[in-house]
């Protein structure tokens, strides 16, 4: 672990100790720490799920917290998607804005408050939720979250309502700082949710966010997230849900890379007949990096989950997925899939990929892989016969790749802006063209 006497770690508890001050979350913020220090403090390359993550270079900067950010409607508009046009909440350097949000096409009795009212208003239900996961929590950066969060955001959908317009949660960052966004999300019984994340910025920045998200019995949530920082920030995010009975979590992520975009996926399927479904793709060029985390931890019986993650690398960039579907003794009858795909376009690129299973049931269906290929030249010399040049071969090739991911995006405005960010990454450097980033 990183040596606490390290310029990095420091500058981070002078951060903590600062924030701690006169604050009505100093008691959450002190059991994030805490977490952090039980957990050895921050992690270097000797933690598995860490080891390709480049931390030396990270751990090399300082990041002030913002303390003044400025950002005007205007700026905040030219971010929301059609969809969600008065369907919106703002975070700016880490930090909830209500005068920004616009949530007037949602139901009145969704409730959407900063996260220290919702602590006197809701105390027993986050106090609950806050002190059984922060016991479990095996990530050294969502500890770190919480201790160093700034006005954090609650978002609570009632029993059974259903929501048929998009939320979207925009943040944005606007300075060289360090931001660490928290939202808590409960999604009553029976309640349906489509969500939107995305996130903005111009300048190289530190991001941590962390989103825990409780599905109460058959409820249904279905999220899209746009990753596409600044590529010289440094982006690390955590998710965490819960599933209830017969409820349904659906998450799709679509990254450019950065810096380091790494992503921490951390799924309970806690109730009879839970579900979930993970899938991303990362398309990455020149020195970016995406990493991928998941442990999806299956705890009652007939439960479901699926897991599909691809990634497209040319240039020197790198990419690395660990995943784990864990199977208690109790979730007997349980369905779990695991597959990670990369393909790879660049001489120099580098993929590391560790899919596992731990299994403790004796009546499952589950399988896991990885594969990490080149063009296939056998695909490529049939489109050749074709009439088609080896170029557009090539690129139809790779935008098969990707589609099997971005058509599963129902968002029209979201599609339509991923099929150019796809079609913007094969002009890259003429990927069709060029025989050294094929691999051919």
């Amino acid at each position: 672990m990183l040596d606490q006497a390290n310029p990095f770690y420091s500058h981070l508890l002078s951060h903590f100790e600062a924030r701690k001050e006169l604050d009505p979350l100093a008691s959450w913020r002190n059991k994030g720490w805490q977490r952090l220090a039980d957990l050895g403090g921050l992690p270097d390359k000797s933690l598995s799920s860490f080891q390709y993550v480049p931390l030396r270079e990270f751990y090399g900067h300082t990041f002030e917290m913002v303390k003044d950010s400025k950002c005007c409607l205007a700026d905040v508009q030219r971010l929301v998607y059609p969809e969600c046009a008065h369907s919106y909440f703002v975070f700016v350097d880490g930090v909830l804005r209500l005068d920004l949000s616009d949530l007037s096409a949602l139901p009145s009795s969704v409730i959407l408050l900063p996260l220290h009212e919702a602590e006197r208003k809701f105390a027993h239900l986050l106090n609950h939720r806050l002190n059984t996961a922060i016991e479990k929590e095996k990530d050294p950066f969502a500890a770190l979250n919480l201790a160093l969060h700034t006005q954090g955001a609650f978002l609570s959908v009632p029993p059974q309502v259903e929501i048929k317009t998009p939320i979207q949660c925009v943040y944005i960052s606007t300075e060289n700082k360090l931001s660490a966004p928290r939202l808590h999300l409960f999604v009553g019984a029976q309640a349906q949710v489509k969500w939107i994340c995305s996130s903005s910025n111009s300048t190289a920045h530190f991001s941590n966010t962390h989103t825990d998200l409780v599905l109460e019995e058959g409820a249904r949530f279905q999220a899209v997230h746009v990753v596409r920082p600044n590529e010289s920030s440094w982006h690390f995010e955590s998710f965490r849900a819960t599933v209830k009975k017969d409820a349904e979590l659906s998450c799709l992520s679509v990254t450019t890379g950065s810096k380091t975009v790494r992503q921490d996926f951390r799924i309970a399927l806690a109730g009879h007949g839970a579900s979930a479904s993970l899938q991303g793709i990362a398309m990455l060029k020149d020195k970016n990096h995406s990493h991928v985390h998941v442990h999806m931890d299956h705890q009652a019986p007939h439960t479901q989950s699926s897991q599909l993650f691809k990634g497209v690398l040319c240039d020197v960039s790198h990419s690395s997925f660990e995943g784990k579907i864990y199977v208690h003794e109790q979730a007997q009858k349980t369905q779990a899939y695991q597959l990670n795909k990369h393909l790879i376009l660049g001489k120099h690129a580098q993929v590391f990929a560790k899919p596992n299973l731990e299994i403790f049931a004796d009546d499952v269906k589950a399988s896991h892989g990885a594969t990490v290929a080149q063009i296939d030249p056998a695909q490529l010399f049939y489109l050749k016969t074709r009439g088609i040049d080896q170029a557009l071969a090539k690129n139809l090739l790779v935008s098969a790749f990707a589609q099997e991911i971005l058509t599963q995006i129902s968002h029209l405005s979201i599609a339509q802006e991923m099929q150019i960010l796809l079609n913007d990454y094969l002009k890259f450097k003429d990927v069709g063209n060029s025989e050294q980033n094929s691999g051919i």
